[in-house]
C-alpha cells in the first residue's frame, strides 16, 4: 500500500490524492479475492496513507447495498446497522487526528535520499514479451517482472527504516544534490532519451546503482547490449553477454560489498574499461565499480530483486546496507539496525517530525530507533500496545505507532 501511494502521490505532482474505495468490509460473492479486513489491518491501511501523504481517504462502503452483486458485502456498519470493529478501529484513527492537529496539518512526507526508478517502456516490453513466451515458471519472464524488481528493492531499502522515493524517469529530476542515489533495478528498457541524463547524473556527483537486465533494450526493442553500448563511459565497461545459470543461484561481492547475494536465472558477464571488479561468477565478473567525474555507478547486471522476491530477502538488505549506508544516514528518523517486516515513514511539518510504524509480523519487536541530532522531546502519540521509552521502542505484533519529536530550530 505504502509504494502504491508513492506511485500516485508522484504522478499526483502538485496536486493533492486520495485514496478511494478502501475495503470496509467482508466480501461474498464479488471481489477478485475473498477478503474481510481486521480492525487492525484497517489502522494499517489508515496511517500508511496517512504516512505517505494522501488527504483524503473512502471506504467502500459505509452499509452494505441489499440487493444484486454486492448484496450484504464490503460495509462497515453490521447488518443492523451498528459499527463494525473494523469502523471502531478507523474512529480510533479519526480521534488521534482531532486531537493532535499541529502534527499533521500541513505534513508532507520526508524526502528520501534514494530513488527508485522506472519508466513505461520496461513495463510495455515486458508485458509484450510476456505475452508471446507465456512463460509461468519463471519470475524473470513474467510480465510482472520489472514492477517485482522495484517492489523487491522498496522492501529492502524500506527495512533499514527509510522509505524510498519512487518515481517515473519522465517526471524525475536529475539533480544529485536533491537526490543523491538513484536504483534502477531491472529496467529493462533505457530510452535515448535518458542517456544523456544518466551520464550528467553521475558525472555530477550522483550514486547509481543498476542491476539485472537494465538497459538491455532501448525504446524500440533494438538490444543496446550489442556493438557500442552508450553508458559504457558512465558504467565503466559493457556487458559480454547473458547467460541463463539456475533458477536461483549466489552470486559472490568483493571489497567494501563482500557477501553473497542471491540472484535468479541470468547473470551478466561484465568486459570492465574503467571500472573495478566487485564480484565474481565462475571466474566471470558479475560486478563493478566505477567513479565517473564526481559520481559513482555501481553494476551488477544479474536479477539480484528478482533472486530475493518472496525469497529470504536479508541478504539484499545487507547488500543496501553496504551501498546506501550514508545515505541512510541523512533521513530524519531510521532504524539503528535493519528490520524486516517494519515500515517506518517519515512526515515533517515546520517544527515537528512525524515517525509512522508499521508492525506487518506477528511478532513483538525491539527496536532501536536513530533520531536525527537536531531532534528532540520524542513522544508516543499512538498506538495500542507498544511502549517508547528514550528512542527505544517496543512496538506490538500488528501494531501502528505515531511517534513525534520537536525541531530544534535554533
Amino acid at each position: 500500500m505504502a509504494l502504491m501511494c508513492d506511485i500516485i502521490r508522484e504522478k499526483a505532482g502538485k496536486n493533492p490524492f486520495w485514496i478511494t474505495e478502501l475495503q470496509g468490509g467482508n466480501v461474498t460473492a464479488s471481489g477478485a479475492v475473498p477478503f474481510c479486513p481486521t480492525a487492525r489491518e484497517i489502522r494499517k491501511y489508515l496511517w500508511t496513507g496517512i504516512a505517505s501523504g494522501c488527504e483524503g481517504i473512502i471506504f467502500w462502503t459505509l452499509n452494505a447495498r441489499q440487493s444484486v452483486m454486492e448484496a450484504g458485502e464490503w460495509a462497515m456498519l453490521d447488518y443492523q446497522g451498528l459499527p463494525s470493529d473494523r469502523l471502531r478501529a478507523a474512529a480510533q484513527v479519526a480521534r488521534t487526528i482531532e486531537a493532535e492537529k499541529s502534527i499533521f496539518i500541513g505534513a508532507k512526507p520526508a524526502e528520501s535520499p534514494v530513488t527508485i526508478l522506472y519508466n513505461e517502456e520496461s513495463l510495455t516490453i515486458q508485458r509484450r514479451n510476456s505475452l508471446v513466451i507465456r512463460d509461468n515458471l519463471h519470475e524473470g519472464r513474467k510480465a510482472s517482472a520489472v514492477i517485482r524488481s522495484v517492489i523487491a528493492a522498496y522492501e529492502a531499502l524500506a527495512s533499514h527504516g527509510m522509505t524510498p522515493n519512487l518515481a517515473s524517469m519522465d517526471r524525475f529530476d536529475w539533480d544529485p544534490a536533491k537526490h543523491p542515489a538513484v536504483v534502477l533495478p531491472n529496467c529493462i528498457s533505457l530510452p535515448q532519451r535518458y542517456h544523456r541524463l544518466i551520464n550528467d547524473f553521475v558525472y555530477n556527483g550522483g550514486k547509481l546503482i543498476v542491476t539485472g537486465l537494465s538497459g538491455f533494450y532501448d525504446e524500440n526493442m533494438s538490444c543496446l547490449m550489442m556493438g557500442e553500448f552508450p553508458l559504457a563511459e558512465c558504467f565503466g565497461g559493457r556487458v559480454s553477454e547473458f547467460k541463463v545459470t539456475a533458477d536461483y543461484f549466489d552470486l559472490n561481492l568483493t571489497g567494501e560489498l563482500k557477501g553473497a547475494v542471491p540472484a535468479h536465472l541470468w547473470r551478466g558477464i561484465i568486459r570492465p574499461g574503467t571500472a573495478e571488479p566487485v564480484g565474481r561468477f565462475d571466474g566471470d565478473i558479475c560486478a563493478t565499480r566505477n567513479h565517473y567525474g564526481r559520481g559513482i555507478v555501481y553494476w551488477i547486471p544479474s536479477p539480484i530483486h528478482l533472486g530475493s522476491y518472496r525469497r529470504d530477502n536479508s541478504q539484499l538488505i545487507a547488500l543496501y546496507g553496504k551501498l546506501c549506508r550514508r545515505e541512510f544516514s541523512a533521513y530524519p528518523v531510521r532504524f539503528e539496525s535493519p528490520e524486516p517486516g517494519v515500515l517506518l515513514r517519515v512526515t515533517e511539518t515546520a517544527g515537528k517530525v512525524v515517525a509512522y510504524l508499521v508492525n506487518t509480523t506477528a511478532s513483538r519487536r525491539k527496536i532501536s530507533l536513530v533520531p536525527a541530532p537536531s531532534l528532540q522531546n520524542g513522544r508516543l502519540v499512538e498506538s495500542n500496545d507498544s511502549v517508547l521509552s528514550g528512542n527505544r521502542l517496543q512496538l506490538a505484533a500488528h501494531d501502528v505507532v505515531l511517534c513525534t519529536w520537536d525541531k530544534n530550530c535554533r
